[in-house]
């Protein structure tokens, strides 16, 4: 598994792609990945890809390597945990009543399926984008170096 991971990224630094935008590219997809807006993480990718001249199918591929079935679940949930906490707890705002109308038949399925109790819209939605954009500027120095290092290798 590893050596077919290793492969992948040694392929990826053959093509004419930097490792500078290999990098941006990790970036992109983590904070895409940690994205709350749902159904959008395709076009999202494909767009940055085409804006920044990134290879977007590697672009596409990491992102679905971060957030899949497996990973969607704790990806959100930390999301929305952390707004919460930063909205709620942090800057005491009553983040409940600020949800918009179409919410309320939502929270009620949110409520008996998850038992959170009075779940927020804007939690979510500043906790993902948040966390994303954490995880974005953590990544970016880290594959910078990994990628480089892998490029004097070659």
């Amino acid at each position: 598994m590893y050596s077919r991971v290793k492969n992948f990224f040694k392929d990826a630094i053959k093509t004419d792609t930097s490792p500078t935008k290999l990098a941006v590219a990790i970036a992109f997809a983590s904070y895409v990945a940690f994205s709350p807006f749902l159904g959008f993480h395709t076009i999202m990718l494909i767009v940055f890809g085409w804006l920044f001249n990134i290879n977007i199918p590697f672009l596409v591929g990491i992102g679905y390597a971060i957030n899949n079935p497996w990973t969607m679940v704790p990806i959100y949930m930390s999301g929305y945990l952390f707004g919460y906490w930063l909205l709620h707890t942090f800057m005491a705002i009553p983040v409940e009543g600020l949800n918009p109308a179409w919410m309320e038949w939502f929270s009620h399925k949110i409520m008996d399926i998850l038992h959170i109790q009075e779940p927020s819209f804007w939690a979510f939605m500043v906790g993902g984008n948040v966390v994303g954009l954490v995880f974005a500027f953590l990544t970016y120095p880290a594959a910078l170096v990994f990628f480089k290092k892998m490029a004097r290798e070659n």
